[in-house]
């Protein structure tokens, strides 16, 4: 009999590691990558190898357990529990928001909690390597608070939650609404963190689920979760839903493009929803979608939509080859993956397909390369200016399957070559096996293609919505980001 009884889910691995003598084959994948299976494995391991164990088993029996009682009435339990550091390291507010979720009034509420909604939260969200449960609950907080908060600040901002809508009787309609709605935001969460859809209910958003997903773009989820909400209730329709994901797409594409850390941009994004709603309130009969381009395309500083005046300019002088693989990736499958719902990004992706970045224009000039870019003209500083130049651009990147093969071939032969640009099933090499020559004139045009490519499938969006500003009222004592703001009035 197992006396002493771990967390939730590690109880459960330690009892089917008991359940099935330690054999390996029965226990689960996702079993045997827990720490606890990890230990009992080195442990076992040691024992294996050792003839007599009596010494160990001895040693065992100098183990104390140490059981604290509390008084009813005189202690609190739950502020007991978070000054306990058992494990080594503080705990996390995922603990102390579970055990404070199941300090309830009485042991049938306690059950109640845990197999109903506690016990879905664990199987959706453990995780040997990852605290996806705090994580989860500072998404769902900001996105009911409509407002960034600290990580630390997670289980105070959730007991908050719980005080409001749970009165000290805890009866079972309030906690049946209160956690019912976890569970819901919970299944948004783990749509745009996981891709997880296993009813294929948002099979319209899947594609730009996806694509946030692959760039590991979360800043957005806690406004998709308040989005995905405000639609369940019947607040947008699906073609405003995929209207809404769309524009977060092209807010955070154009931007990598443009090479912009994200800066702010989680503050803006936390009360984004909030915002929209309150525009729409004070201009009656306006539609949320064009609400929120007219509040993306009035951003300034760090949080801006880029204009396409700024995308071109990166496209044509930033290095985007420095900028990381996944974004590189993501910018050279965009014109191919328009009209196939990010097939080869996908591909990328999942593995099924190798492929890497090339320069068409080789990082080391050799096999008549320096006559390609004209040296016999226009002498050697101008090949190695315009080398310089354009080597890390987008004009000169693209991707092949076979890039060591590729070295630095001619140009001609990198065209002619099995499974080269001519051969190559991709659209951006398609253009490219049409070129003569690649000298500056060349990557000049290619930056125009570019430019004109990626306009198209990330245009900046119109809007014909003009506000009559809402009057927003706040409380001062509340955590708000108030800057761009101004006092109209003050109420005593």
């Amino acid at each position: 009999r197992i006396k002493l009884r771990t967390v939730t889910t590690d109880n459960e691995i330690l009892q089917h590691i008991f359940d099935s003598n330690g054999d390996a084959s029965e226990l689960s994948d996702k079993e045997k990558l827990s720490n606890l299976y990890t230990v009992y494995s080195v442990f076992r391991e040691y024992f294996s190898k050792k003839g007599d164990l009596s010494k160990y088993i001895n040693g065992l029996r100098h183990f104390k357990i140490v059981s604290i009682t509390l008084e009813q009435g005189d202690d609190n339990p739950q502020r007991v529990f978070e000054s306990i550091n058992s494990t080594g390291r503080p705990l996390t507010d995922g603990d102390k928001i579970r055990n404070f979720a199941l300090m309830l009034n009485n042991e049938e509420r306690r059950k109640h909690v845990y197999k109903r909604y506690w016990l879905k939260i664990e199987q959706s969200l453990t995780d040997v390597n990852k605290d996806n449960i705090t994580d989860f609950f500072r998404s769902y907080v900001i996105s009911k608070r409509q407002a960034i908060i600290r990580l630390d600040a997670v289980y105070p901002e959730f007991k908050k939650l719980f005080e409001k809508h749970i009165s000290p009787e805890q009866t079972m309609e309030e906690i049946d609404s209160f956690y019912g709605e976890i569970l819901e935001y919970l299944s948004y969460y783990l749509l745009c963190k996981f891709e997880e859809d296993p009813d294929g209910n948002y099979a319209i958003i899947k594609d730009v689920v996806f694509k946030m997903r692959y760039i590991q773009t979360e800043l957005y989820i806690p406004f998709a979760m308040s989005v995905l909400a405000y639609h369940h209730t019947g607040g947008l329709s699906d073609q405003q839903l995929i209207a809404v994901f769309k524009l977060i797409e092209t807010y955070f594409s154009r931007r990598i493009v443009c090479n912009i850390n994200t800066t702010s941009v989680d503050k803006f994004l936390a009360s984004l929803h909030k915002d929209t709603l309150e525009y729409q309130q004070a201009n009656s009969g306006a539609d949320y979608v064009e609400v929120m381009k007219y509040l993306m395309l009035k951003r300034t500083g760090p949080t801006r939509m880029p204009s396409d005046t700024e995308m071109e300019g990166a496209i044509r002088n930033n290095h985007t080859y420095n900028q990381r693989t996944a974004h590189v990736n993501y910018i050279l499958t965009a014109i191919d993956d328009q009209s196939k719902e990010s097939e080869t990004l996908r591909h990328i992706a999942n593995g099924e397909l190798k492929l890497s970045i090339e320069h068409v224009m080789p990082q080391t000039l050799a096999n008549g390369w320096d006559i390609e870019l004209g040296v016999n003209e226009k002498g050697i500083e101008y090949v190695h200016e315009i080398h310089a130049k354009y080597l890390h651009t987008l004009a000169n990147l693209t991707l092949t399957g076979y890039n060591s093969e590729y070295q630095n071939y001619a140009f001609e032969k990198k065209k002619a070559m099995e499974n080269g640009f001519s051969g190559s099933k991709l659209g951006i090499n398609a253009w490219i096996a049409k070129q003569p020559i690649w000298d500056e004139e060349t990557l000049l045009r290619r930056q125009k293609w570019w430019i004109e490519n990626l306009g198209k499938v990330w245009p900046v969006p119109a809007t014909n919505f003009k506000p009559v500003e809402p009057n927003t009222a706040v409380y001062l004592l509340d955590d708000l980001d108030l800057k761009g703001s101004g006092v109209r009035s003050v109420t005593i």
